[in-house]
């Protein structure tokens, strides 16, 4: 009885229409999560909107129980399962001190949304196989950073100290350079008193920026193709597979109907026969 209980909540739980409903709950609620930072909202339909977020909020933990108890051990070993739990943790706090802050990140049960979404899925899981390569790539993007960081504060510390006053100054004006912001600010007064600056900061953008940056977004794009060619090959290969079950049970069929065929002609003969000789045996009776 208890299995049979399960089962069904578990076709309830995986159905498309259970898909549709939290779906529309985690929107709904991240539409009140918005709408309580307006203060005119806030102050006039306030109450509204935390009730909103406090039947989501029940919504969502009666969801986790369920799946709990249908998936048991295997409900901790999955990823979505453990990020919902902590969205749910989140949200219980009251709203009181630094746990205010702490329930903003309520916002995230939006993330929940790419469950339904496969070529979403697609994308995240095409990052995750790029991240050795992007953990490579930053290394040598963090190193050249803090290599070039280094030189243009004890080159230019005591020409422009607005940007290279310390090392922490430094860094931000260097990413500042990274991103294409501060070339007029940062760079044009140092080329009047050292025209090698200009040959400094160039290599400085060829390597951070042409060379190291291109190489981590190649990475990614590199990671995305490459899954999307592993999917079209799943699907060249589930396809073929069902060619090859539909072909042998057309060729099943067709043996099973020339059987029936020939057992059936089979049959009218032998009735042909059995009409043919009552025929003749009643004309001779007579």
């Amino acid at each position: 009885m208890m299995f049979k209980k399960k089962s069904q909540l578990k076709k309830i739980m995986t159905s498309n229409l259970a898909d549709e409903l939290i779906a529309t709950v985690i929107i709904i609620n991240a539409v009140s999560i918005f709408l309580a930072t307006s203060s005119y909202m806030s102050e006039h339909y306030g109450w509204l909107l935390e009730k909103i977020d406090h039947y989501a909020l029940i919504f969502f933990s009666i969801e986790l129980l369920i799946r709990l108890y249908i998936e048991r051990i295997k409900f901790f070993k999955s990823g979505w399962c453990l990020f919902d739990t902590f969205i749910v943790l989140i949200s219980i706090p009251p709203q009181m001190g630094y746990l205010t802050t702490l329930r903003a990140l309520r916002i995230l049960r939006l993330v929940r949304l790419i469950r339904f979404f496969p070529k979403m899925q697609f994308l995240i899981v095409s990052m995750k196989d790029a991240i050795p390569g992007i953990v490579s790539v930053s290394f040598f993007l963090m190193l050249f950073f803090s290599i070039f960081s280094i030189l243009a504060f004890h080159l230019f510390k005591g020409v422009n100290e607005e940007y290279f006053l310390s090392i922490s100054h430094t860094l931000m004006s260097m990413f500042q350079l990274m991103i294409n912001d501060g070339w007029a600010e940062i760079v044009r007064p140092l080329q009047k008193t050292m025209p090698y600056a200009n040959l400094f900061f160039i290599s400085y953008i060829v390597v951070m920026k042409f060379m190291l940056l291109n190489l981590f977004f190649g990475l990614i794009i590199n990671s995305i193709q490459h899954s999307a060619r592993a999917e079209n090959r799943k699907n060249m290969k589930i396809l073929t597979t069902n060619i090859e079950v539909a072909t042998e049970l057309e060729a099943k069929i067709e043996v099973t109907l020339e059987h029936k065929v020939d057992v059936l002609m089979h049959e009218i003969q032998t009735l042909k026969s059995l009409i043919s000789n009552f025929d003749k045996s009643h004309k001779d009776s007579h």
